[in-house]
C-alpha cells in the first residue's frame, strides 16, 4: 500500500500519479499501455497480486482502452510459478520480457521461461531488446544487424508478438553498451 503514499517532495502518489497520467492520455492513439514494475523488487507474490490489481483498475478505469503489462525479472525455474499467477492475472493484457544480447553469440533464452510462456495465454512483446555495437565501423553495424536479425527469428519462432528495440542517441559519438 506504499504506492499509495506521498513518497519525499512528490506531490503524488505513485497510484495518483498512474491514474492521472492515464487519464490525460486516455485518448492519445499513439500509447498502447502501460508498463508496472521493474522487476519483483523483493516483494512477495500477494504483494504484488494487490499492487497489480488494484494499478489494473486505476489504469483501465481511467483508460479503458489502453493495456497494462508487467516488467517481471525471469528469476529462473524456482520463481516459474509467482511469474506465472502474475501475468495471468486479469489486470495484465500482455507480456513484456526484456531480451539484451550483449555477448558475442546469441543466448538463447532459459527454456523454462518460453516454456512458462507458451503456457499462458497472453500476447508476449519483447519490451526491450537490445545487440551490443562493438564499433563504429561499418563491419561492426553489419554484425550487430545480422545478431538483430537471427534474433528477431527466433522471438516469431517462439511466438512472441512483437519487440521494441531502443535506443537511438543522436549525436552519439562512442560505442557503449547504449545498444
Amino acid at each position: 500500500s506504499g504506492y499509495e503514499a506521498l513518497d519525499g517532495n512528490y506531490m503524488r502518489s505513485y497510484r495518483q500519479f498512474a491514474e492521472d497520467l492515464a487519464d490525460y492520455y486516455r485518448f492519445e492513439p499513439t500509447v498502447l499501455g502501460y508498463v508496472l514494475l521493474q522487476g519483483l523488487g523483493g516483494a512477495d507474490t500477494p504483494t504484488l497480486t494487490n499492487f497489480a490489481t488494484n494499478m489494473g483498475k486505476v489504469l483501465h478505469g481511467a483508460a479503458p482502452n489502453q493495456l497494462m503489462s508487467l516488467d517481471l525479472t525471469w528469476e529462473g525455474a524456482d520463481s516459474a510459478a509467482d511469474y506465472r499467477a502474475l501475468q495471468e492475472l486479469s489486470a495484465v493484457d500482455l507480456i513484456d520480457v526484456d531480451d539484451y544480447q550483449f555477448q558475442d553469440s546469441l543466448e538463447p533464452l532459459d527454456p523454462v521461461l518460453l516454456e512458462t510462456l507458451s503456457s499462458i495465454d497472453k500476447p508476449v512483446v519483447v519490451g526491450e531488446g537490445a545487440f551490443l555495437l562493438d564499433g563504429d565501423s561499418d563491419a561492426a553495424l553489419a554484425r550487430r544487424a545480422q545478431k538483430t536479425r537471427e534474433r528477431m527469428a527466433a522471438w516469431k519462432q517462439w511466438g512472441f508478438s512483437g519487440a521494441l528495440l531502443w535506443a537511438y542517441q543522436p549525436g552519439w559519438s562512442a560505442v557503449s553498451e547504449e545498444f
